[in-house]
């Protein structure tokens, strides 16, 4: 399998702290929606952290190798678990072009890791956005949930 994956902790639905590492001014918009969705899911892991970069390992510790692909890696906010299905789940204020980058890479990095192609699907959970990224989201898959949308 290539590529690294470090998923961390689990956490339950119902668990209401800062998510580890998810920036300060996003949290508000994940705990909005976690309170009104934490029943639609499993449990989260948070931070998940993803590359295909391979870096030299000789002489290393596991605890020195994990830190070294952990500080390398594209980390996505949240990966949510319902039965077989996998969210892959950029936060965010309001949804932009990068948004949708980080998205799919995390879903191209996630299939090559992990080789699962099916029930796994992309997400951005926002307060808003506008046309040209719903459109461009729907065109490539990734569900878009705007807390507050601008008209």
């Amino acid at each position: 399998m290539p590529g690294w994956i470090w998923f961390g902790d689990r956490y339950p639905t119902t668990w209401s702290g800062k998510p580890p590492q998810m920036l300060d001014r996003d949290v508000p918009v994940w705990q909005e929606f976690r309170e009104k969705n934490y029943d639609k899911y499993d449990y989260f892991y948070y931070n998940v952290a993803m590359t295909l970069i391979e870096l030299p390992t000789e002489n290393m510790t596991p605890n020195m190798i994990r830190q070294a692909y952990y500080a390398i890696s594209k980390r996505v906010d949240v990966l949510a678990v319902k039965d077989r299905m996998k969210f892959l789940i950029e936060v965010t204020t309001r949804a932009a072009v990068r948004s949708i980058g980080q998205v799919i890479t995390y879903l191209f990095l996630y299939q090559t890791i992990t080789g699962e192609k099916e029930n796994v699907k992309g997400m951005i959970v926002c307060n808003y956005t506008d046309k040209d990224i719903l459109e461009t989201c729907k065109h490539y898959g990734i569900e878009v949930v705007q807390l507050h949308p601008i008209a």
